[in-house]
């Protein structure tokens, strides 16, 4: 199948699944497109959607409540809960192998828990498909790089731009990406597969990040990446937050996402073992990545 065939039939995930999690391999929230469904599937699938009334507190644009999940047999989550506030930044933070990637898959529709829910704007979204997720309005940067290597840079962005905002909108997207990230206009007629690891992953970025969702779930957006392109990716999330969008921030190096986001929740063995204002949290994190002795 070639690129182009991959990315209209939905199949523009942003990466392929991390080995820890490959038994849960789907496409990726932030780029499955809103595919046209049954009227069948649509009334097993779709969540009802809640009205809230004016005077109601305003529902957490992301909450997991008590969720437990795995593939297959492995459990990797057992009763873990915590909430996104609209235009929050939230960092989520632990070693390696706790159960963080799993949480941002939960977050995207990747993976159905086992037991508890997940929801957003207040609804229950558990069990729906992906791409209900991406309509709700939740992004995923997922671990790693996504691009369609044999395609340029302007490419890769007309293909994911123009599903969503259709041929009239692709350019003033396009304007919007090379402002977000400058190096990928400078690089628009380079093929992508020949950039560096850290501008496939702005271009991998540029493709959710224009299109403003309710929130963004960016998964070890630091991993193997120089110093310099990771502060230049934590300014776009700055800038993207400044616009209203929400994050949560996945990340194993901390120094960044504490800096950028309000709170944080420090996962170890797949549950929740603290949560606190960011400012509280030098200690606390410091001492869950000491080599245990």
């Amino acid at each position: 199948m070639s690129d182009v065939q991959a990315v209209e039939e939905g199949a523009g995930t942003m990466t392929g699944p991390t080995s820890e999690e490959a038994a849960a391999s789907e496409p990726t929230a932030a780029a499955v497109p809103a595919a046209a469904v049954s009227k069948t599937e649509t009334a097993e699938a779709e969540p009802a959607v809640v009205t809230a009334s004016a005077s109601a507190p305003q529902a957490p644009v992301l909450e997991l409540r008590d969720v437990v999940a795995g593939y297959g047999p492995f459990r990797a989550l057992f009763g873990v809960s915590f909430e996104v506030a609209p235009g929050e930044a939230l960092a989520l933070v632990g070693s390696n192998g706790v159960g963080k990637t799993t949480v941002a898959r939960v977050a995207s529709g990747l993976v159905t828990p086992t037991q508890g829910t997940v929801h957003v704007d207040g609804v229950d979204m558990t069990g729906a498909k992906p791409y209900r997720y991406a309509r709700a309005g939740v992004a995923h940067a997922t671990e790693g790089r996504s691009v369609f290597a044999t395609l340029t840079v302007e490419e890769n962005l007309a293909l994911s731009f123009g599903r969503v905002r259709g041929k009239r909108g692709v350019r003033e997207a396009l304007e919007q990406a090379y402002e977000l990230f400058p190096v990928l206009g400078e690089r628009r007629r380079q093929l992508a597969g020949s950039m560096s690891g850290g501008q496939q992953r702005m271009l991998s970025m540029a493709r959710v990040m224009v299109e403003v969702p309710k929130i963004l779930v960016a998964d070890e957006l630091s991993l193997g990446l120089a110093p310099i392109i990771v502060a230049e990716l934590y300014e776009a999330l700055r800038k993207l937050r400044e616009q209203g969008t929400a994050l949560l921030i996945v990340e194993q190096q901390v120094a960044h996402a504490l800096d950028l986001c309000d709170r944080v929740v420090l996962l170890g063995h797949g549950s929740v073992e603290w949560t606190g204002a960011s400012a509280d949290a030098g200690d606390v994190v410091t001492q869950a990545f000491e080599p245990a002795h």
